[in-house]
């Protein structure tokens, strides 16, 4: 068998050596388990002699030290980069192969969680086949222990453990307990391959797919074609794409996200929907970063930034009502380096914006201008490398009691008419101080107060 590896791994099986090794790895898992360990090691010396290297990935937006070593951060999955060569490996070279090992898997369901309109009860084991909710929200794991959870009106197909076709509907995929990777969602206009991570698809239409990364990163390949040229391939976490039934693929600019921050929301209603789209002027080739909507869900707890697991937090014994409730905006990073960034943010219906600064700053000047000062005072953390680290957190602000650091923020409010709102860069030019970026909450003005309907 190990002669029939080597083979495999350096492109020379012939026909009937690759029929051999298939019914070897069928009739006996310690052969299976034999062959995952040779691919393993393998893969490990191909990525660390850069094959990794070759992944189309999106092009760097800068060369700053800062910036490289964010990326490298956020890129903590690549240390496993032989997870992705391994990937690549299968694909390349023993995708037959490769699915033997998972038909023999179990194909069970098992249901985790359910608060949908379907009689699944947790704990309850369902068997291989079609899928549906209608509203509500249910979660699922698969015997490859990828956890899946379906939000509205939701219908897919389980078609063995590492393949699932999504037909409609929102589905979040977290592969962080399995072992490897490879679990694929099809739709019918992509097929997106985990590579470490746990991801969104929204199939909601005949023309396009949409595909959000949480964390770690995905490969999206054509369910027709290959990619255009220069189209990258892989895609990382806080990255969002629409991949269109043309096969084009664009950035999403806005992503609605569930309660915590980790995953797709089930709202699918238009009804009570208070931001319509947030753009940018960023225009960077392969930029698919995204703004994060978490609707009415300001409180104590709250997600304050996208990568980090810092959150909004009262700096007096409650938190402020004025604040309650309100849609909150996750910026794609925490960080607030830009001095030319504008956000336009397109409102529905009148409403209050709110812009949550970091006080260790100086208050720019469009800030100063357009916007009042609410005094309110609201707190972001706790902090964890590499962002503490990042933003000088430790140099600048005290730890608490705990050993915990938080930092203290400023919330200044515009009330503005429904159409576009545009929000200035977080950082004055020449400023040297270090910075988060601004938080964005917005919150539907009483009707008595909403006196722009009738301006321009």
């Amino acid at each position: 068998m190990d002669r029939l590896v080597g083979k495999m791994v350096h492109e020379t099986l012939t026909v009937e050596e690759h029929q051999r090794l298939e019914n070897i790895l069928k009739d006996s898992s310690h052969a299976r388990i034999h062959f995952l360990r040779h691919i393993d090691i393998h893969s490990r010396l191909a990525a660390h002699w850069g094959i990794v290297d070759s992944l189309a990935l999106p092009a760097k937006r800068n060369t700053t030290a800062r910036v490289a070593r964010r990326q490298i951060a956020q890129r903590r999955y690549r240390n496993n980069s032989w997870a992705i060569a391994a990937s690549l490996a299968f694909v390349a070279l023993g995708a037959v192969i490769w699915q033997v090992i998972l038909s023999s898997r179990p194909s069970s369901i098992e249901v985790l969680t359910n608060s949908s309109d379907e009689s699944f009860s947790p704990g309850q084991t369902l068997s291989q086949g079609s899928m549906s909710i209608t509203e509500g929200s249910a979660t699922f794991i698969l015997a490859s222990e990828v956890t899946i959870e379906a939000s509205g009106e939701t219908s897919f197909d389980v078609i063995d453990s590492m393949n699932l076709k999504l037909t409609k509907g929102t589905i979040t995929a977290d592969a962080a307990l399995m072992d490897g990777d490879g679990f694929t969602v099809h739709t019918p206009h992509a097929t997106i391959t985990d590579l470490g991570t746990r991801f969104g698809v929204i199939n909601r239409s005949e023309r396009h797919t949409d595909v959000v990364v949480f964390s770690g990163m995905v490969s999206i390949n054509s369910a027709f074609e290959a990619p255009a040229a220069g189209t990258p391939a892989v895609f990382l976490g806080n990255q969002a794409v629409r991949i269109r039934a043309d096969q084009s693929r664009h950035r999403l600019g806005m992503v609605e996200l569930s309660e915590k921050g980790r995953g797709l929301s089930a709202s699918e209603a238009e009804a009570g929907q208070l931001i319509a789209a947030i753009t940018d002027n960023s225009g960077l080739a392969h930029n698919f970063s995204y703004y994060g909507v978490i609707r009415s869900s300001m409180k104590a707890g709250s997600p304050a930034f996208q990568r980090t697991h810092a959150k909004f937090f009262n700096t007096k014994k409650s938190f402020p009502p004025e604040l309650a409730g309100a849609d909150v905006i996750l910026p794609p990073t925490p960080v607030g380096n830009s001095t030319d960034i504008r956000i336009t943010v397109e409102l529905t219906q009148p409403c209050s914006v709110y812009v949550i600064t970091d006080e260790r700053a100086p208050i720019p000047k469009w800030l100063n201008t357009r916007f009042v000062d609410t005094g309110i005072r609201l707190r972001t953390g706790p902090w964890d490398i590499p962002y503490r680290t990042e933003l000088r957190i430790d140099q600048s602000v005290e730890p608490d009691f705990k050993g915990r650091y938080y930092l203290h923020h400023a919330v200044w409010r515009k009330d503005a008419p429904a159409g576009p709102l545009e929000l200035g860069p977080p950082r004055v030019a020449g400023s040297k101080s270090p910075q988060t970026m601004y938080g964005i909450a917005v919150k539907a003005l009483p009707d008595q107060d909403a006196t722009f309907r009738s301006q321009p």
